[in-house]
């Protein structure tokens, strides 16, 4: 039965890409500058998380909690860019700090499906203790790339982060679902 259902889910997915109008594209991202921000459900973190190029701030317990990331790329061609992220978050009142960069690459299939996959370190700091650990991570996701102007583009999507976590033991990798904005400067 659920094979069933994911012969159907992929064969309506395939059928409403190619019912999309295509009109000829004059833009081109060849040569441009990618800037991302968004959000993301993952359930390795138990929480959400800004994606992206994006600044939080929240309270809990009478600490702050902050998150400051960028994350952005180059087209070599028109459907291909390479992509980087460095993102620094503050735990409040667990004094801790966590820091991460990651590299990789997202390639819009069809000019308007965008895959990508990164690959990355993040590092945690706690004051308690001068407790520090570094741990590798992955991402791969896939989304649908909607046109909001020429050069903007909303991207809902599905991926999967892999890699270690606060504990050795647990390492399979879990989903991860969330919403983009792509910006083409």
């Amino acid at each position: 039965m659920k094979n069933l259902m994911l012969i159907v889910l992929s064969l309506m997915l395939s059928l409403s890409l190619l019912a999309q109008e295509e009109k000829k594209a004059t833009f081109s991202r060849k040569g441009r500058i990618l800037v991302e921000t968004g959000y993301s459900l993952s359930g390795r973190l138990g929480t959400g998380g800004g994606t992206g190029s994006s600044v939080e701030f929240g309270g809990s317990g009478g600490g702050t909690l902050y998150n400051i990331s960028l994350e952005g790329g180059y087209f070599i061609s028109d459907d291909f860019a390479l992509k980087g992220r460095f993102g620094i978050s503050g735990l409040g009142v667990r004094n801790g700090t966590i820091t991460n960069f990651s590299a990789g690459g997202k390639y819009y299939i069809m000019g308007r499906i965008p895959a990508e996959l990164t690959l990355g370190v993040y590092g945690y700091a706690s004051s308690f203790g001068n407790e520090k650990n570094i741990f590798f991570l992955g991402n791969t996701r896939i989304g649908y790339g909607i046109p909001l102007a020429e050069n903007i583009n909303l991207e809902p999507f599905v991926g999967i982060l892999f890699g270690e976590d606060f504990d050795p033991e647990d390492t399979q990798p879990v989903g991860q679902f969330g919403i983009s904005f792509s910006m083409f400067l």
